[in-house]
């Protein structure tokens, strides 16, 4: 009787976690994050929408125009530079400007757009950010030839990369801004995820096996206890 009380309660906590879980699971399927008809690098190619960027020197122009790449050389041909004026809020308000009204799409290095769109909060609320990227920006340390430090400097940048403390002070950063864009009012309630309920799951499979291991105890003390009652009750002719 005990145990099947503690299973009552057991099952009605599991099926209250489960339905969460599947709730939200439902909503993140089906309710999209970017719009289903532009989410690649692909559908912007064959979009009509045209891409911008500061002309401030940078290598795209002539890598998208003289790509391989079918898609990312008509982004080459649709591509509009935007004059580079000595204050850089100038040139990255036309480039937001174009993108709020609805024409261009923004290429630039993941890290400094997405520090660019943080910074406005209409435009963090109205653009989104493909996750496929054209290219990926470098960071790279220009040093003397024979520097007696480089060998040092070089173990030391190793060190933190491998020791996962720039990714850490990246998502640190990175991350702050991530969330501020996307909810600018915070609250307490969260919804469940999958690692929330990890706990829960692995607690269900262990009180399954206990009431596997109860179950197989209890029909064996009964077989034993059946076994002693016929044994005894024999009649002796």
């Amino acid at each position: 009787m005990a145990v099947r009380l503690v299973l009552t309660g057991w099952w009605l906590g599991s099926l209250i976690l489960v339905v969460s879980y599947t709730s939200n699971l439902i909503a993140v399927l089906t309710v999209p994050v970017f719009p289903p008809t532009l989410s690649t690098i692909e559908d912007l190619a064959l979009s009509d929408f045209r891409v911008s960027m500061v002309d401030y020197g940078e290598f795209v122009p002539e890598a998208l125009a003289t790509s391989d790449h079918g898609h990312l050389r008509a982004l080459g041909d649709r591509l509009d530079l935007v004059f580079n004026h000595d204050e850089d809020s100038v040139s990255y308000a036309q480039l937001l400007q174009l993108a709020l009204e609805g024409s261009h799409a923004i290429t630039e290095t993941y890290s400094y757009l997405r520090n660019l769109v943080d910074d406005d909060l209409h435009a963090s609320h109205q653009t989104y950010m493909l996750k496929e990227q054209i290219y990926s920006g470098a960071l790279a340390f220009f040093l003397p030839k024979h520097t007696p430090w480089q060998l040092r400097l070089s173990q030391g940048i190793k060190g933190l990369v491998e020791g996962g403390l720039v990714d850490k002070w990246y998502s640190d950063i990175m991350g702050t801004g991530a969330r501020n864009s996307v909810d600018l009012t915070p609250t307490k309630n969260k919804p469940l995820s999958l690692s929330n309920l990890q706990g829960p799951f692995l607690l269900l499979l262990l009180g399954l096996l206990l009431a596997l291991v109860t179950f197989v105890s209890e029909a064996l003390a009964d077989l034993r206890h059946g076994s002693r009652y016929f044994n005894s009750s024999k009649i002796v002719m």
